[in-house]
């Protein structure tokens, strides 16, 4: 039984990455990439700040909230519950930020020295830029293991709706905290909605994926220098489920421990429409007997075409009245 992610150096032969990331998107589609050349000291940078923005009062941070027609900002704490089920919202605050052909949508901060944020919107931006050349060429290995170019998410990049977000977690006051035995979720079990997403994090710990195989949660450690990929719902939705869609969670630290992450969210032109790679027969009888789906190379359709932001509105809509559900519970 697997009780932990694999490790995937990007320094190896193309074929072998090809081959490997293959394999895992299969599962639980959760790997480190190390060897992956993003800039280490930005990445401090971005979270350098990302602590300074967070320790901002209430007050100053509702001043660049998220704007009701869905422009990114801050997102105050306990805004929504990404799993229905859970009683209570998901013990975060973050804040969102768009590409740069998308900057005048995202809420900005007001940069002070007294805020310490002088530099923040370059350091958000030039991290983005930099995330989003690495997605083009994990999209690339990901393209020649489904039996296609490697080129052939290009269209899916050109003025891709790619959003980066900071995120704080934390248990909030003394008097919040209540102690039912129960773990404190500091993210509800969800998937993310893109084509993957590659994950910064700190070294507090607490990101759980659901491995099919075992059909248990397994931790996904931090290691240093390293960085994760998991597959979206969008990739599920191309390879018509074969790839898996990453369930996972995050647990909230612990009182009076506060734990931060950068996720880099791969989605893709608004209009890029989302259907059934062409993939090959070679490809499909490859698959058989090696996915837990059972429409795998079966020419059975599980979804119908949409489009990444009719698909990106739903699942923010959905996640939306999860947070309103539980804060009227």
């Amino acid at each position: 039984m697997s009780t932990t992610i694999p490790t995937i150096d990007l320094s190896l032969p193309r074929l072998t990455l090809v081959e490997l990331i293959r394999t895992v998107c299969l599962t639980h589609g959760f790997f480190h990439i190390i060897s992956h050349q993003f800039p280490p000291l930005l990445k401090q940078e971005a979270f350098e700040y990302s602590k300074r923005l967070f320790a901002l009062s209430a007050a100053e941070k509702i001043r660049f909230k998220m704007s009701e027609n869905h422009y990114p900002g801050y997102e105050a704490f306990q805004s929504y519950s990404l799993d229905s089920t859970n009683t209570t919202a998901d013990l975060n605050e973050g804040f969102g930020m768009t590409a740069v052909c998308y900057d005048d949508e995202t809420r900005w901060p007001v940069e002070t020295a007294e805020n310490q944020l002088i530099g923040f919107k370059v350091c958000c931006q030039q991290y983005h830029a930099a995330m989003e050349e690495l997605s083009k060429t994990l999209a690339g290995y990901i393209a020649e293991g489904l039996g296609l170019e490697e080129g052939y998410f290009e269209e899916y990049f050109v003025k891709p709706m790619t959003q980066v977000r900071l995120i704080h977690y934390f248990q909030g006051e003394e008097a919040d905290i209540v102690d039912d035995g129960k773990p404190r979720i500091g993210a509800g079990l969800h998937s993310d909605w893109g084509l993957f997403t590659i994950l910064s994090q700190d070294n507090v710990g607490g990101l759980e994926v659901y491995d099919l195989n075992s059909e248990s949660l397994i931790p996904v450690h931090p290691l240093p220098d390293a960085l994760v990929v998991n597959s979206g719902d969008l990739l599920a939705r191309l390879t018509n489920g074969v790839y898996n869609s990453s369930q996972h969670r995050v647990l909230a630290p612990p009182p009076g421990v506060h734990r931060y992450s950068i996720p880099f969210f791969c989605q893709g032109n608004p209009d890029y429409l989302v259907n059934v790679l062409p993939l090959s027969k070679d490809w499909n009888e490859w698959v058989q007997g090696k996915s837990k789906c059972k429409e795998a190379g079966s020419g059975v359709r599980k979804w119908e075409p949409i489009t990444v932001s009719a698909y990106l509105l739903m699942k923010f809509q959905r996640s939306k009245q999860g947070g309103k559900k539980t804060a009227a519970a």
